[in-house]
Parts: C-alpha cells; sequence; structure tokens
C-alpha cells in the first residue's frame, strides 16, 4: 500500500494579552496531504485493523506540551491500532529542516506546515514544487469563502483548515509604568515617540523573533491591516488575477516604510533578524522591553 503524508499548517500561535487594548487579525490553521514519503507501513483500517505508524513533524518555541503532542496522544488511545512518532523541531529552524528534508524524501509523514505562500514551507509553493497529493471534495468544502487560494494550487485543493487564529501583542504594564509610559499609544506617531523615549531610557518597545521567517512576514501582513486590506479586502484575490502588484500598492508601499522607521525609531530590539523564541519569553519577564510581539500589532497611521 501507497504510504503518505500528511501536513499539518498552521500561522501561528495565539498570542495573550497582559492588561492591554488588543488589535486581532484572524489567521487560518490548516491541514493537507503531501506525496509519497519513503516508508512501507502498512496501512488499514486505523479504528481497529491493521497496525499503521506513522511520523509527525512539528515547530515548538517552549518546553511546554504542544497542541500537537496531545492531539496524538488523544487519537493513538482512541485508536490503539495506531502508532505516532513525535519528531518536534525548534521553531527558529523548522521551515529550514522541513524544506531540506522534504527534498531528501526523509521528511515525516506528518508535517506542520502554513496555509497560502507566505513561506517557503507553506502549501502552494510545496504543492507547486510536487510535495504534495491533493485531497478529496471533503477538504474543499471547509474552506472559508474567499480563502481558496491559500489551500488550492491548479484546480487541485491540497489543504483544509483546522482552526482560526488571532495574533496579537503582548504588553507589559509594568515596564510601561516604569517608562512612564501614559497609556498604549493610539496612532501611530505616538508610538513612534513612545519608542524613542523608551530607548533613551535603555529599553525596547518591541520584540520581534525574526530568526522564524513567519514572524517577520506576520509582522509586515498586521500592519497591512490598516493601509492595504481596510482600503480593498480583496487585495489578494486581485493580485492573483493580475489586477495589481505590490509594487503598484501605496498600502504595501505604506506598509514596508512603517517597518523602516519602526526600525530607524529604535522600536525594534537591536538584532532582531536573529532573535528567537527565547528572546521574547526573557525580554517579556524582564525590565528591558514594554511590549513584546510575536506577530505585532500595531496602531494605524
Amino acid at each position: 500500500m501507497k504510504s503518505e503524508r500528511l501536513i499539518m499548517t498552521q500561522h501561528g500561535h495565539i498570542v495573550r494579552r497582559r492588561r492591554a487594548a488588543l488589535v486581532a487579525v484572524p489567521v487560518i490553521g490548516a491541514l493537507a496531504l503531501a506525496g509519497c514519503s519513503g516508508g512501507d507501513d502498512a496501512g488499514g483500517d486505523d479504528a481497529g485493523g491493521d497496525k499503521v505508524e506513522f511520523s509527525l513533524a512539528y515547530s515548538t518555541s517552549n518546553n511546554l506540551d504542544s497542541p500537537f503532542e496531545a492531539l496524538a496522544e488523544a487519537y493513538e488511545e482512541a485508536h490503539p491500532n495506531v502508532t505516532i512518532t513525535l519528531n518536534p523541531v525548534p521553531n527558529d529552524t523548522y521551515g529550514d529542516t522541513l524544506r531540506t528534508q522534504l527534498q531528501a524524501g526523509n521528511a515525516s509523514d506528518v508535517i506542520q506546515t502554513e496555509a497560502g505562500s507566505g513561506q517557503t514551507r507553506s502549501i502552494i509553493p510545496l504543492g507547486e514544487g510536487g510535495f504534495l497529493e491533493p485531497l478529496g471534495d471533503y477538504a474543499q468544502d471547509l474552506i472559508p469563502d474567499g480563502s481558496e487560494s491559500m489551500f488550492v494550487v491548479d484546480g487541485e485543493t491540497y489543504g483544509q483548515p483546522l482552526v482560526l487564529q488571532y495574533t496579537g501583542l503582548i504588553y507589559n504594564q509594568t515596564t510601561a509604568d516604569d517608562a512612564g509610559v501614559d497609556g498604549f499609544p493610539t496612532d501611530w506617531d505616538e508610538f513612534i515617540g513612545l519608542c524613542k523615549d523608551m530607548r533613551d531610557q535603555g529599553k525596547t518597545a518591541l520584540l520581534v523573533a525574526g530568526a522564524a521567517a513567519p514572524n517577520a512576514g506576520m509582522l509586515a501582513m498586521n500592519i497591512s491591516a490598516t493601509r492595504v486590506y481596510a482600503e480593498n479586502p480583496n487585495w489578494n484575490a486581485d493580485r492573483i488575477a493580475g489586477d495589481t502588484t505590490f509594487a503598484d500598492t501605496e498600502g504595501w508601499k505604506d506598509t514596508f516604510q512603517a517597518i523602516i522607521d519602526l526600525n530607524e525609531a529604535g522600536c525594534i530590539q537591536d538584532g532582531a533578524v536573529g532573535g528567537g523564541f527565547d528572546v521574547l519569553t526573557n525580554g517579556i519577564t524582564s525590565v528591558r522591553v514594554s511590549a513584546s510581539s510575536v506577530r505585532s500589532a500595531l496602531p494605524p497611521s
């Protein structure tokens, strides 16, 4: 029996807030089916028939139990004939590791990745590269209206959504109080001013774990919410249809300029490009930062 590889896709973790207003942007987690793996495990009825074994690779960013681990344990309990081998990979290196393993043909049978095309590990580039197998109609029926482009390549559905998640900002009120911050900024200029004040005190207003490629992309996506998608909610569809480009969209120009402005104002910590998740967790629990942003939620311009 042919052995196939499942891919679980996830845009990111839910970032919880501490006593602060939160700008929330929904993103879609998903499930996709990949091309044949190198294994030759016997298949069968996973409810109690032949023995079924497969491996699961997923990204981790802390020492807490992963939801994938909990799901695997629950599934094994409900299906005694199924054995799942867990292969966690640090989030900072997960994308490169996954792509290398897929190209070498030794990736896990079930792997976590991203919906859409924003990362090298996303469904669309993997599907276009021949690493995925199309799913059945059941998967297509689960895709929310307007999100088909994140799961479909050349008319074939390569993923199905799992969850909606929200990105946002963790706000350290104690550090903000110590820095003399009187309430979280309500507009862009006020936030830029806060960054400069924080730098003068040896503190940083934002932390970005840039070593993980999705974080940099999500930083731009959150800023673009007010500059691109508030003006044109159908921008993605227009881009796919060839009716617009990043270069021709003033909102995207403003988004990328905003990131430059954040950096020049000292809003983002030094060495953000190489920053891992530990930078966020260590920084937000210290007095050196006022806000820690895995996927930054910022005031509009």
